[in-house]
């Protein structure tokens, strides 16, 4: 009898459970679709709209989150002193713009707002069980791993909802019945649903924790180990023969590098799991995961060097900003576990007391990132227009839609400082294009009326000291219509490349003259410009009238089956010292050790 009255308590339990997370749930949802409808509504009170919207997504995710491990009164408190602050610190943000839209829109913002949101919530958890306290690792392991799997799962559940409930509606159609369309088309329907059908979820995974858990995801993870290891490993042997050009290419090297680290740290911290016993235990294992963490200060470094390259060229914007910030906290992971395991000793236990640390870290760094400490559009604001007062940056190239247009009142005040401190001849070219940014409604307005009011004479002429040219006695005026030509930004570029020095000594870009098609009077020219050791760019130029306008790029081809050296410091060189001849082929082309430069018809 006991037991049967037991049984049914238990049932019942399961029964008030599942109600109240769907509850929950289908508030959530409902509250989402009444800021969502209304934000237009709230448009007089942008920064409470805000507030609104972050206090309630992070208050119902927490909430959702912590339910389970923890009493729904503990994770209710637990949930808002979590959303209050975090929501305080979004709305002081977007005092950074004007308009709510863009400041959203930068994207930098949710992210700081999704880590305030999840690191906390095991620390959170454990703080709370008496059996735990909020450092102890085996406890935060499992409930960071648990609300990941416990999400998917629900998340998974959610979408499998809604395409069943789409084929109901489509059989439905079949036979003229309309009531889910009907539900359907009201919105707050469509939020309410998915809200309470999550929390269900989440009940049934909660009360199926034993079965639902993150071990058999921490096991499959360890087998990307030894791939990971072996191509890291493979990258760092040959990039010193390949070179480190492809670290030039911009921001895009550098997120491959940090993305790479990053699975790497997640996957060195899955093979030690949450105590000794439970980590891995073949020794070659062992010695992959200890050779994992030494490879990786050598990925973060070449990750943040790739970023250092970039804002040494051309300053800081907003991206880059958080791009820097990114890479020292991957920089921080890296030397933290290469330390570790040089130590030897308990080096495991290191990595993860180190792991608790960094999660701290990284959740006062996304606090920062929402605080005028790390303001980046004022960072980048303040890079970009001491560049121009130095020079580095001429008035073309620097980058008004963005200063003006994106980052929100620090670019706006930074416009205003240079109106008014811009001299000489920048003076007249800045106010242009100034007025060209207040009448312009899209970048691409912006840009097309800039590139029509060209380059300036200056930026030209400074090119023009630094582009070695062949053959030499070409005049200024003739070299000058052939760099006119030109883009302020592709000019940008060709100086910089200039600044850079081929095996040889030689700068990296040239400029060739040669009449080599018979179609057209007088010579054509090519331009040479080598980005890095391996990336190149190849321009030819037809003169008409007296003047040079660019035609179409140019190919490389390897001559009569020859694998050459096809980069553009050895190309340079033999240009530069007119190391090629010219070949009759319908139009002439210059032929280079082992290939040929062909500027088509």
């Amino acid at each position: 009898m006991a037991k049967a009255r037991d049984n049914r308590a238990a049932k019942n339990q399961v029964v008030t459970n599942r109600v109240l997370l769907a509850m929950i749930g289908g508030l959530a949802g409902l509250w989402l679709w009444f800021l969502v409808e209304h934000q237009k509504d709230m448009l007089g009170h942008p920064r409470a709209w805000i507030f609104a919207f972050a206090a309630v997504v992070a208050f119902f995710s927490a909430l959702l989150a912590m339910v389970g491990p923890l009493r729904l009164g503990r994770a209710a408190l637990g949930a808002l002193a979590l959303a209050l602050p975090v929501a305080g610190l979004m709305t002081w943000a977007s005092t950074r713009f004007t308009d709510i839209g863009a400041f959203l829109a930068t994207g930098h913002p949710l992210v700081a707002f999704a880590i305030l949101v999840s690191v906390p919530l095991p620390f959170l958890i454990a703080a709370q069980r008496p059996d735990e306290g909020w450092r102890s690792y085996p406890a935060l392991f499992n409930h960071a791993w648990a609300i990941v799997v416990r999400f998917a799962a629900a998340w998974l559940f959610v979408g499998v909802f809604w395409a069943v409930l789409m084929l109901s509606n489509a059989l439905f159609n079949i036979i003229g019945l309309t009531v889910i369309d009907d539900l359907l088309k009201v919105d707050a329907v469509s939020y309410g649903l998915t809200g309470l059908v999550l929390g269900l979820a989440i009940a049934v995974v909660n009360e199926l924790s034993d079965y639902v858990s993150p071990y058999l995801i921490l096991r499959l993870l360890r087998l990307f180990l030894p791939p990971v290891l072996l191509v890291m490993a493979t990258f760092v042997a040959v990039l010193p023969f390949r070179g480190m050009s492809g670290l030039f290419q911009g921001l895009s090297a550098a997120a491959v590098l940090m993305a790479m680290a990053l699975a790497a740290i997640t996957l060195v911290s899955t093979a030690l799991d949450r105590a000794d016993d439970e980590a891995v235990r073949a020794p070659l294992m062992r010695m992959m995961t200890q050779a994992l963490a030494l490879l990786l200060p050598v990925v973060a470094g070449l990750a943040g060097y790739a970023i250092w390259q970039r804002v040494a060229q051309y300053g800081w914007t907003p991206n880059r900003v958080a791009a820097a910030s990114v890479a020292a906290v991957v920089m921080a992971y890296a030397l933290a576990y290469a330390l570790a395991v040089v130590m030897r000793g308990a080096w495991m236990a290191h990595i993860r007391r180190v792991n608790i640390y960094m999660a701290l870290i990284v959740v006062l760094g996304a606090a920062l990132w929402l605080t005028p400490v790390l303001d980046p559009q004022r960072i980048a604001t303040r890079s970009q227009i001491a560049r121009f007062a130095d020079g580095r940056t001429p008035v073309e190239t620097l980058d008004l839609w963005a200063i003006g247009r994106q980052w929100g009142r620090a670019g706006k005040a930074g416009l205003a400082r240079l109106s008014a401190d811009a001299k000489g001849a920048d003076q007249a070219r800045l106010a242009a294009r100034l007025a060209l940014l207040s009448r312009a409604k899209s970048r691409y307005q912006f840009a097309k009326g800039a590139v029509a009011q060209g380059p300036s004479e200056a930026l030209i002429t400074d090119v023009i000291r630094r582009l070695p040219v062949w053959p030499k006695g070409r005049s200024e005026a003739q070299i000058r219509t052939v760099l006119s030509a030109l883009h302020a930004s592709e000019l940008t570029d060709l100086r910089r490349d200039c600044a850079r020095k081929t095996p040889q000594g030689n700068p990296g870009c040239v400029l060739v003259f040669a009449d080599l098609t018979p179609f057209s009077k007088g010579d054509e020219a090519i331009m040479v410009q080598m980005i890095g050791g391996q990336r190149v760019v190849r321009m030819a130029f037809r003169q008409r009238a007296g003047r040079y306008r660019r035609a179409y790029g140019v190919d490389f081809r390897p001559a009569d089956g020859a694998r050459t050296d096809s980069r553009a410091d050895s190309q340079i060189d033999a240009l530069a010292n007119g190391n090629f001849t010219l070949v009759p082929t319908g139009t002439q082309m210059l032929r280079l050790k082992g290939g040929i430069l062909d500027i088509g018809r």
